[in-house]
């Protein structure tokens, strides 16, 4: 399209590109963020570490809690525990992660919840199967 003299055809193109500008400016200014924010945000190392260290120790210690509680036979602490794990995992997931996204949160909360309900239902079935007719607890 030219630019001409006449008025829509150039309200037409002054428009599209003044668009195109904007446009430019906005992808540089999202990518200078994005790129600045990744140097200069040291809680993304934080929520990596969280992800890939924190996680699977809380998985160990969910799973540690209930094989020992389960082996004794209380089954009511067995919950106890695990929903006691599943909150303090969310508690530090939520002040590690919130300036990043809700989503990191969401997704680590959820593989420890379904961890922790699969180990507890596992170890309580192994438990409920191999006990001896008659064993009260």
């Amino acid at each position: 399209m030219s630019c001409s003299k006449n008025g829509t055809v150039l309200f037409s193109c002054i428009w599209v590109r003044l668009c195109s500008a904007l446009l430019t400016l906005s992808f540089i200014s999202w990518a200078k963020f994005a790129y600045v924010s990744f140097l200069h945000c040291w809680y993304l190392v934080v929520v990596v570490v969280v992800v890939v260290v924190v996680v699977p120790v809380v998985e160990v210690i969910v799973t540690l809690a209930v094989v020992a509680v389960a082996v004794v036979g209380v089954v009511i602490v067995v919950t106890v525990v695990v929903v006691v794990e599943i909150v303090v995992a969310a508690v530090v997931a939520v002040v590690v992660a919130m300036p990043l996204v809700p989503l990191v949160v969401a997704v680590e909360v959820l593989i420890v919840m379904v961890v922790a309900v699969q180990t507890r239902n596992s170890v309580l079935g192994y438990y409920l199967l191999n006990r001896k007719s008659g064993d009260t607890g």
